[in-house]
């Protein structure tokens, strides 16, 4: 059930609260938007989630809560399986049946990314979208840290660190490395409005295109990258077959960079034809491999085309 509660009053919130305690099998979709919790508040609702078993998704945008998210990680992650309650004595590792976390516009900071990464390292969680950006505040260190968390993790599918102004070299180094993971399923990074420099593009996407990338879309809208990382960017592409279908960019940079973008959007035309080709099961697994090579090495896109063309159902599925 989705309990829409935006900038709902405290009654609403009791209500959920008191839903959760008694694990209403009805209540799957919490979504509260602006709320403001008490640290009392936000422990009762943080040990109620960690009874409950059936909520897939949490949606706390625009809301205010004393202690942080690091407060509903901790309890989380803290609990007593018998009571499902915190306590200093018996401390067990429990599971989340959340699949959606999203906090955005929650002032994430450090310590909301370090109970998060503890989250992900030692619960067996189902985590299939993370959303900590817009209105984050983490700095460099909390955001490696939420890397370190998600390396041996096997579900997140979708990653938002949009607005994360503090994303340094370094953090791009680690997220290359969790790229090429070979536990990561990320099909969907969103680095929008992020400090990403083209040192950090340059990181990425030769990471990105290794065979055990699973990425296929990757925002990079209002960055800083320059014409000379959309070049780097090309080079690769140029280079490796990859996952990588869609590329976001802002019209700055689309004018910066030019051709290469053009280029880049034909590349990745070639991937949505070719891995849909690659992936039908009524081409023969002989003819797919070879129509997509022969695609691939082939400079002129008209002649590109004709060839993936010859077999037609290609493109009602890419």
């Amino acid at each position: 059930m989705n309990m829409n509660l935006a900038f709902g009053p405290d009654p609403y919130l009791e209500e959920i609260i008191r839903r959760l305690h008694a694990n209403d099998v009805e209540l799957t979709d919490i979504t509260l938007h602006g709320c403001r919790m008490s640290k009392e508040v936000v422990e009762r609702f943080a040990n109620g989630l960690a009874i409950h078993k059936h909520v897939k998704k949490l949606d706390l945008r625009y809301s205010f809560l004393e202690g942080g998210i690091a407060t509903i990680a901790n309890i989380l992650l803290l609990r007593d399986k018998k009571n499902g309650t915190t306590t200093n004595k018996s401390v067990s590792i429990g599971t989340t049946s959340i699949q959606e976390f999203i906090f955005q516009s929650c002032g994430f900071d450090d310590n909301d990314a370090q109970a998060i990464s503890n989250l992900l390292l030692h619960n067996k969680t189902t985590i299939k979208v993370l959303n900590c950006g817009q209105g984050s505040i983490m700095t460099g260190r909390g955001i490696r840290c939420l890397f370190k968390g998600l390396l041996d993790n096997n579900t997140l599918e979708h990653l938002d660190l949009s607005c994360c102004t503090r994303m340094n070299d370094e953090c791009t180094l680690d997220l290359a490395n969790l790229l090429q993971s070979k536990s990561c399923a990320l099909r969907i990074l969103n680095l929008t409005s992020t400090s990403i420099s083209n040192v950090g593009l340059q990181r990425l996407t030769s990471t990105a295109l290794s065979k055990n990338c699973t990425l296929q879309t990757l925002h990079l809208s209002r960055t800083r990258i320059s014409r000379e990382g959309v070049a780097a960017l090309l080079d690769v592409l140029r280079h490796q077959n990859t996952t990588l279908r869609t590329i976001t960019r802002s019209y700055e940079s689309t004018i910066s960079g030019g051709c290469f973008w053009n280029e880049i959007d034909c590349l990745l035309a070639q991937n949505r034809a070719g891995r849909a080709l690659l992936q039908d099961t009524e081409t023969p697994v002989s003819m797919a491999p070879l129509l997509l090579a022969r695609a691939n090495k082939e400079d002129d896109p008209h002649v590109m085309f004709s060839l993936l063309r010859q077999v037609p159902h290609v493109w009602t599925q890419a």
